[in-house]
Protein backbone atom coordinates (compact mmCIF):
# COMPACT_ATOMS: atom_id res chain seq x y z
CA UNK A 1 0.00 0.00 0.00
CA UNK A 2 1.36 3.42 -0.93
CA UNK A 3 1.75 5.87 1.94
CA UNK A 4 2.31 9.58 1.92
CA UNK A 5 5.61 10.78 3.34
CA UNK A 6 6.03 14.33 4.60
CA UNK A 7 9.73 15.08 5.17
CA UNK A 8 10.99 18.38 6.55
CA UNK A 9 14.48 19.18 5.34
CA UNK A 10 16.46 22.38 5.89
CA UNK A 11 15.51 23.34 2.34
CA UNK A 12 11.75 22.95 2.67
CA UNK A 13 8.83 20.56 2.88
CA UNK A 14 8.80 17.56 0.55
CA UNK A 15 5.64 15.49 0.15
CA UNK A 16 5.71 12.19 -1.72
CA UNK A 17 4.14 8.74 -1.82
CA UNK A 18 6.51 5.86 -1.11
CA UNK A 19 5.85 2.29 -2.15
CA UNK A 20 8.46 -0.35 -1.35
CA UNK A 21 11.04 2.38 -1.24
CA UNK A 22 10.37 3.77 -4.72
CA UNK A 23 9.11 7.32 -4.93
CA UNK A 24 6.41 8.73 -7.17
CA UNK A 25 4.82 12.12 -7.36
CA UNK A 26 2.01 12.86 -4.91
CA UNK A 27 -1.29 12.97 -6.87
CA UNK A 28 -1.73 16.35 -8.48
CA UNK A 29 1.97 17.10 -8.92
CA UNK A 30 3.30 17.25 -12.48
CA UNK A 31 6.70 15.87 -11.53
CA UNK A 32 9.14 14.23 -13.93
CA UNK A 33 11.86 11.73 -13.18
CA UNK A 34 15.48 11.27 -14.16
CA UNK A 35 16.93 7.85 -13.43
CA UNK A 36 16.19 6.84 -9.90
CA UNK A 37 15.79 10.32 -8.46
CA UNK A 38 13.05 12.93 -8.15
CA UNK A 39 14.32 16.05 -9.96
CA UNK A 40 14.28 19.42 -8.36
CA UNK A 41 11.13 20.50 -10.18
CA UNK A 42 9.24 17.62 -8.52
CA UNK A 43 9.66 18.90 -4.96
CA UNK A 44 6.90 20.56 -2.98
CA UNK A 45 7.99 23.70 -1.18
CA UNK A 46 11.30 23.16 -2.93
CA UNK A 47 14.63 24.73 -2.28
CA UNK A 48 17.75 23.13 -3.86
CA UNK A 49 17.89 19.42 -3.25
CA UNK A 50 16.10 16.20 -4.06
CA UNK A 51 15.35 12.73 -2.70
CA UNK A 52 17.17 9.74 -4.20
CA UNK A 53 16.69 6.03 -3.72
CA UNK A 54 18.53 2.84 -4.55
CA UNK A 55 16.75 0.65 -7.11
CA UNK A 56 17.51 -2.40 -4.94
CA UNK A 57 15.39 -0.96 -2.10
CA UNK A 58 12.69 -3.40 -1.02
CA UNK A 59 11.83 -2.13 2.47
CA UNK A 60 10.52 1.29 3.33
CA UNK A 61 13.29 3.46 4.67
CA UNK A 62 16.27 1.44 3.41
CA UNK A 63 18.88 2.89 1.01
CA UNK A 64 17.20 6.30 0.86
CA UNK A 65 19.19 9.51 0.77
CA UNK A 66 18.45 13.20 1.00
CA UNK A 67 20.67 15.36 -1.14
CA UNK A 68 20.76 18.70 0.67
CA UNK A 69 23.17 20.40 -1.67
CA UNK A 70 24.24 19.26 -5.08
CA UNK A 71 23.91 15.78 -6.48
CA UNK A 72 27.52 14.96 -5.66
CA UNK A 73 27.80 11.70 -3.75
CA UNK A 74 29.98 13.32 -1.12
CA UNK A 75 27.03 15.38 0.07
CA UNK A 76 24.52 12.55 0.27
CA UNK A 77 23.14 12.07 3.82
CA UNK A 78 21.41 8.76 4.58
CA UNK A 79 17.84 9.15 5.81
CA UNK A 80 17.33 7.25 9.04
CA UNK A 81 15.19 4.19 8.38
CA UNK A 82 13.29 4.65 11.61
CA UNK A 83 12.59 8.31 10.82
CA UNK A 84 11.00 7.31 7.53
CA UNK A 85 9.02 4.55 9.19
CA UNK A 86 7.83 7.01 11.82
CA UNK A 87 6.81 9.60 9.24
CA UNK A 88 4.76 7.04 7.35
CA UNK A 89 3.51 5.27 10.48
CA UNK A 90 -0.19 5.33 11.18
CA UNK A 91 -1.56 4.89 14.70
CA UNK A 92 -3.47 1.69 15.33
CA UNK A 93 -6.30 1.58 17.88
CA UNK A 94 -6.44 -1.58 19.98
CA UNK A 95 -9.49 -2.49 22.07
CA UNK A 96 -8.89 -4.36 25.33
CA UNK A 97 -12.10 -5.64 26.92
CA UNK A 98 -10.86 -7.81 29.80
CA UNK A 99 -13.38 -7.67 32.67
CA UNK A 100 -10.69 -7.45 35.36
CA UNK A 101 -6.92 -7.00 35.35
CA UNK A 102 -5.51 -7.08 31.85
CA UNK A 103 -2.30 -6.78 29.85
CA UNK A 104 -1.38 -3.78 27.72
CA UNK A 105 0.22 -5.77 24.93
CA UNK A 106 3.38 -4.75 23.09
CA UNK A 107 1.47 -4.41 19.80
CA UNK A 108 -1.13 -2.20 21.45
CA UNK A 109 1.50 0.04 23.06
CA UNK A 110 3.46 0.43 19.82
CA UNK A 111 0.21 0.96 17.92
CA UNK A 112 -0.30 4.16 19.88
CA UNK A 113 -3.97 3.99 20.97
CA UNK A 114 -5.55 1.67 23.55
CA UNK A 115 -9.29 1.77 24.26
CA UNK A 116 -10.11 0.03 27.55
CA UNK A 117 -13.55 -1.28 28.48
CA UNK A 118 -15.07 -4.21 30.36
CA UNK A 119 -14.24 -3.79 34.09
CA UNK A 120 -17.02 -3.59 36.67
CA UNK A 121 -14.78 -2.44 39.53
CA UNK A 122 -11.46 -0.64 40.01
CA UNK A 123 -8.77 -2.56 38.13
CA UNK A 124 -5.07 -2.78 37.23
CA UNK A 125 -3.44 -3.33 33.85
CA UNK A 126 0.19 -4.42 33.44
CA UNK A 127 2.26 -3.48 30.42
CA UNK A 128 3.99 -6.09 28.32
CA UNK A 129 7.72 -6.58 28.95
CA UNK A 130 10.28 -4.16 27.58
CA UNK A 131 11.70 -6.94 25.42
CA UNK A 132 8.31 -7.53 23.80
CA UNK A 133 7.70 -3.82 23.25
CA UNK A 134 11.12 -3.32 21.63
CA UNK A 135 10.58 -6.38 19.42
CA UNK A 136 7.27 -4.88 18.23
CA UNK A 137 8.86 -1.55 17.26
CA UNK A 138 9.55 -0.71 13.58
CA UNK A 139 12.63 -2.11 11.90
CA UNK A 140 15.74 -0.12 12.74
CA UNK A 141 14.56 1.05 16.17
CA UNK A 142 17.32 2.74 18.13
CA UNK A 143 17.83 3.83 21.71
CA UNK A 144 16.09 7.13 22.42
CA UNK A 145 13.17 6.61 20.06
CA UNK A 146 9.93 7.95 21.62
CA UNK A 147 6.28 8.08 20.67
CA UNK A 148 3.01 9.11 22.26
CA UNK A 149 0.61 6.50 23.59
CA UNK A 150 -3.04 7.30 24.32
CA UNK A 151 -4.98 5.12 26.77
CA UNK A 152 -8.74 5.73 26.74
CA UNK A 153 -10.51 4.30 29.79
CA UNK A 154 -14.20 4.13 28.89
CA UNK A 155 -15.19 2.23 32.05
CA UNK A 156 -16.75 3.77 35.15
CA UNK A 157 -13.76 2.64 37.24
CA UNK A 158 -10.16 3.85 37.67
CA UNK A 159 -7.37 1.96 35.91
CA UNK A 160 -4.00 1.56 37.65
CA UNK A 161 -1.15 0.97 35.19
CA UNK A 162 1.73 -1.25 36.33
CA UNK A 163 5.03 -1.51 34.49
CA UNK A 164 5.98 -4.96 33.19
CA UNK A 165 9.49 -6.40 33.34
CA UNK A 166 12.09 -3.68 32.57
CA UNK A 167 9.35 -1.08 31.97
CA UNK A 168 9.68 1.96 34.25
CA UNK A 169 6.73 4.32 34.84
CA UNK A 170 7.22 8.00 35.68
CA UNK A 171 5.43 11.33 35.56
CA UNK A 172 1.99 11.70 37.10
CA UNK A 173 0.56 8.98 39.34
CA UNK A 174 -0.05 6.02 37.03
CA UNK A 175 -3.83 5.95 37.37
CA UNK A 176 -6.17 6.58 34.45
CA UNK A 177 -9.37 7.86 36.01
CA UNK A 178 -12.77 6.45 35.17
CA UNK A 179 -14.04 7.79 31.84
CA UNK A 180 -10.67 9.44 31.20
CA UNK A 181 -8.03 9.65 28.49
CA UNK A 182 -4.33 9.68 29.32
CA UNK A 183 -1.28 10.55 27.25
CA UNK A 184 2.05 8.76 27.79
CA UNK A 185 5.52 9.36 26.36
CA UNK A 186 6.97 5.91 25.64
CA UNK A 187 10.74 5.75 25.14
CA UNK A 188 13.15 2.98 24.23
CA UNK A 189 15.58 3.94 26.99
CA UNK A 190 18.14 1.27 26.12
CA UNK A 191 18.42 -1.93 24.14
CA UNK A 192 16.61 -3.74 26.96
CA UNK A 193 14.50 -1.13 28.79
CA UNK A 194 11.47 1.05 28.12
CA UNK A 195 10.12 4.04 30.05
CA UNK A 196 6.54 5.32 30.07
CA UNK A 197 5.95 8.85 31.35
CA UNK A 198 2.35 9.87 32.11
CA UNK A 199 2.05 13.41 30.76
CA UNK A 200 -1.63 14.19 31.31
CA UNK A 201 -5.05 12.74 31.97
CA UNK A 202 -8.36 14.35 31.08
CA UNK A 203 -12.00 13.38 31.51
CA UNK A 204 -13.88 12.15 28.45
CA UNK A 205 -16.58 14.74 27.77
CA UNK A 206 -17.38 13.92 24.15
CA UNK A 207 -21.10 14.30 24.89
CA UNK A 208 -20.59 17.89 25.99
CA UNK A 209 -20.55 17.33 29.74
CA UNK A 210 -18.26 15.84 32.37
CA UNK A 211 -18.86 12.17 33.27
CA UNK A 212 -20.39 11.18 36.60
CA UNK A 213 -17.02 9.87 37.78
CA UNK A 214 -15.45 13.35 38.11
CA UNK A 215 -13.88 13.44 41.56
CA UNK A 216 -12.91 16.57 43.49
CA UNK A 217 -10.25 16.73 46.19
CA UNK A 218 -11.44 17.87 49.60
CA UNK A 219 -9.05 20.51 50.93
CA UNK A 220 -5.43 19.39 50.84
CA UNK A 221 -6.15 15.88 52.03
CA UNK A 222 -6.56 12.67 50.09
CA UNK A 223 -10.33 12.55 50.51
CA UNK A 224 -12.36 13.02 47.33
CA UNK A 225 -16.04 13.40 46.50
CA UNK A 226 -18.12 13.02 43.37
CA UNK A 227 -19.99 15.96 41.92
CA UNK A 228 -23.45 16.92 43.15
CA UNK A 229 -25.85 19.46 41.73
CA UNK A 230 -29.28 20.52 40.61
CA UNK A 231 -31.15 18.35 38.09
CA UNK A 232 -34.45 20.19 38.17
CA UNK A 233 -35.61 23.52 39.55
CA UNK A 234 -38.85 25.47 39.49
CA UNK A 235 -39.52 28.87 41.02
CA UNK A 236 -42.30 31.35 40.21
CA UNK A 237 -43.93 34.21 42.10
CA UNK A 238 -47.34 33.28 40.68
CA UNK A 239 -46.96 29.61 41.48
CA UNK A 240 -48.79 26.50 40.32
CA UNK A 241 -52.18 25.16 41.39
CA UNK A 242 -54.15 21.98 40.82
CA UNK A 243 -56.18 21.83 37.60
CA UNK A 244 -59.18 20.38 39.44
CA UNK A 245 -60.29 19.45 42.95
CA UNK A 246 -60.64 16.18 44.84
CA UNK A 247 -57.64 14.33 43.37
CA UNK A 248 -53.85 14.34 43.45
CA UNK A 249 -53.24 16.60 40.46
CA UNK A 250 -49.74 16.86 39.01
CA UNK A 251 -48.58 20.49 39.08
CA UNK A 252 -44.89 19.86 38.33
CA UNK A 253 -42.95 16.81 37.14
CA UNK A 254 -39.47 15.66 36.21
CA UNK A 255 -38.45 12.66 34.13
CA UNK A 256 -35.25 11.04 35.39
CA UNK A 257 -33.39 9.59 32.36
CA UNK A 258 -32.90 5.83 32.12
CA UNK A 259 -29.79 4.41 33.81
CA UNK A 260 -29.33 7.44 36.07
CA UNK A 261 -29.45 5.07 39.06
CA UNK A 262 -26.80 2.79 37.58
CA UNK A 263 -25.50 0.94 40.61
CA UNK A 264 -22.18 2.80 40.78
CA UNK A 265 -21.75 3.87 44.38
CA UNK A 266 -24.99 4.99 45.99
CA UNK A 267 -26.42 7.56 43.63
CA UNK A 268 -29.28 9.55 45.07
CA UNK A 269 -31.88 12.28 44.71
CA UNK A 270 -32.84 15.00 47.18
CA UNK A 271 -36.30 16.45 46.44
CA UNK A 272 -37.99 19.57 47.85
CA UNK A 273 -41.40 21.16 47.23
CA UNK A 274 -42.76 24.30 48.95
CA UNK A 275 -45.64 26.76 48.81
CA UNK A 276 -48.56 28.33 50.69
CA UNK A 277 -52.04 27.39 51.92
CA UNK A 278 -54.85 29.92 51.47
CA UNK A 279 -56.56 31.72 54.34
CA UNK A 280 -59.32 29.22 55.10
CA UNK A 281 -59.89 25.96 56.91
CA UNK A 282 -60.49 23.87 53.80
CA UNK A 283 -58.65 20.55 53.50
CA UNK A 284 -55.62 20.42 51.18
CA UNK A 285 -52.71 18.06 50.72
CA UNK A 286 -49.36 18.19 48.84
CA UNK A 287 -47.02 15.29 47.95
CA UNK A 288 -43.80 14.30 46.21
CA UNK A 289 -44.22 10.90 44.50
CA UNK A 290 -41.34 8.84 43.11
CA UNK A 291 -42.02 6.53 40.18
CA UNK A 292 -45.77 6.88 39.50
CA UNK A 293 -46.92 5.23 36.25
CA UNK A 294 -47.67 8.66 34.74
CA UNK A 295 -46.94 12.26 35.74
CA UNK A 296 -48.69 14.55 33.27
CA UNK A 297 -49.05 18.12 34.48
CA UNK A 298 -52.73 19.01 34.83
CA UNK A 299 -53.85 15.37 35.17
CA UNK A 300 -54.34 13.06 38.11
CA UNK A 301 -51.08 11.34 38.98
CA UNK A 302 -50.73 7.77 37.72
CA UNK A 303 -51.01 4.69 39.86
CA UNK A 304 -48.22 3.11 41.85
CA UNK A 305 -45.10 4.91 42.88
CA UNK A 306 -43.75 5.73 46.33
CA UNK A 307 -44.74 8.83 48.28
CA UNK A 308 -41.47 10.28 49.58
CA UNK A 309 -42.99 13.38 51.26
CA UNK A 310 -46.56 14.30 52.23
CA UNK A 311 -48.13 17.20 54.15
CA UNK A 312 -51.06 14.96 55.02
CA UNK A 313 -54.61 16.29 54.86
CA UNK A 314 -54.24 19.75 56.38
CA UNK A 315 -56.60 22.56 57.30
CA UNK A 316 -53.75 25.00 57.81
CA UNK A 317 -54.78 28.59 57.07
CA UNK A 318 -52.55 31.35 55.71
CA UNK A 319 -49.35 29.36 56.31
CA UNK A 320 -46.43 28.13 54.32
CA UNK A 321 -45.46 24.49 53.83
CA UNK A 322 -42.38 22.57 52.74
CA UNK A 323 -41.72 18.93 51.86
CA UNK A 324 -38.33 17.16 51.72
CA UNK A 325 -37.60 13.59 50.68
CA UNK A 326 -34.74 11.48 49.36
CA UNK A 327 -34.10 8.44 47.16
CA UNK A 328 -30.93 6.33 47.10
CA UNK A 329 -29.94 3.50 44.80
CA UNK A 330 -28.49 0.39 46.41
CA UNK A 331 -27.60 -3.05 45.11
CA UNK A 332 -26.33 -4.10 41.69
CA UNK A 333 -27.02 -2.27 38.43
CA UNK A 334 -30.53 -2.93 37.09
CA UNK A 335 -31.58 -4.72 40.27
CA UNK A 336 -34.36 -2.09 40.59
CA UNK A 337 -33.69 -1.49 44.27
CA UNK A 338 -34.00 1.92 45.92
CA UNK A 339 -34.55 3.15 49.46
CA UNK A 340 -36.66 6.29 50.02
CA UNK A 341 -37.46 8.38 53.07
CA UNK A 342 -39.44 11.46 53.97
CA UNK A 343 -36.97 13.82 55.62
CA UNK A 344 -39.19 16.64 56.75
CA UNK A 345 -42.75 17.95 56.54
CA UNK A 346 -43.54 21.42 57.86
CA UNK A 347 -46.90 23.20 57.70
CA UNK A 348 -46.75 26.63 59.29
CA UNK A 349 -45.25 26.20 62.74
CA UNK A 350 -46.05 22.50 62.88
CA UNK A 351 -43.16 20.16 62.15
CA UNK A 352 -44.32 16.73 61.11
CA UNK A 353 -40.93 15.11 61.71
CA UNK A 354 -39.62 12.42 59.37
CA UNK A 355 -41.17 9.13 58.29
CA UNK A 356 -39.71 5.63 58.28
CA UNK A 357 -37.92 4.49 55.13
CA UNK A 358 -39.80 2.78 52.30
CA UNK A 359 -38.11 0.56 49.72
CA UNK A 360 -38.94 1.25 46.08
CA UNK A 361 -38.61 -0.86 42.94
CA UNK A 362 -38.46 1.59 40.04
CA UNK A 363 -37.17 0.11 36.77
CA UNK A 364 -33.68 1.58 36.55
CA UNK A 365 -33.00 1.05 32.84
CA UNK A 366 -36.14 3.04 31.96
CA UNK A 367 -37.21 6.63 32.58
CA UNK A 368 -38.54 7.33 36.08
CA UNK A 369 -41.10 10.04 36.87
CA UNK A 370 -41.02 12.31 39.89
CA UNK A 371 -44.38 14.05 40.45
CA UNK A 372 -45.24 17.06 42.61
CA UNK A 373 -48.97 17.00 43.37
CA UNK A 374 -51.64 19.13 45.06
CA UNK A 375 -55.08 17.91 46.17
CA UNK A 376 -57.65 20.51 47.19
CA UNK A 377 -61.01 19.30 48.50
CA UNK A 378 -62.94 22.55 48.00
CA UNK A 379 -61.18 25.00 45.66
CA UNK A 380 -58.08 24.78 43.47
CA UNK A 381 -56.87 28.09 44.91
CA UNK A 382 -56.57 26.63 48.41
CA UNK A 383 -52.93 25.50 47.83
CA UNK A 384 -50.16 26.93 45.66
CA UNK A 385 -46.68 25.59 44.95
CA UNK A 386 -43.97 28.20 44.46
CA UNK A 387 -40.72 26.24 44.31
CA UNK A 388 -39.41 22.72 43.64
CA UNK A 389 -35.93 21.22 43.41
CA UNK A 390 -34.35 17.87 42.63
CA UNK A 391 -30.66 17.63 43.45
CA UNK A 392 -28.52 14.76 42.15
CA UNK A 393 -26.01 13.01 44.41
CA UNK A 394 -23.39 11.07 42.44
Amino acid sequence: MARRLTIQSPEGLISRVAKRGAFSAFPGNAATYTGSGIPVNGLVGYAPGCIWHNDLCTTLGQYLYLNIGTQANSLWTPLDALLLAGLARQQISTAITTAGAGTLTAAAIVGGVIVRSGPTAAFSDTTDTAAAIIAAMPQGATTGMSWLLTIVNTSAWPETVIGGTSVTLSGLTAVVGANSTSTWLVTMASATTVTMQLLESTYNNALGYDPSTVATQFGSGTGTFLEEGNLYRYADGTGVQAAATAADKVVLSYTLPANSLDGVGFRGLYCQFSGDFATNGNTKQCKIIFNPSTATVGSTVGSGGTVIADTGASTGSNVGWVLEGQVYKYGAANSNTQVTQELSTIVGTTHGGCAKHVNATATENAAIFVAFTINCTTATTDATGYAANINALN
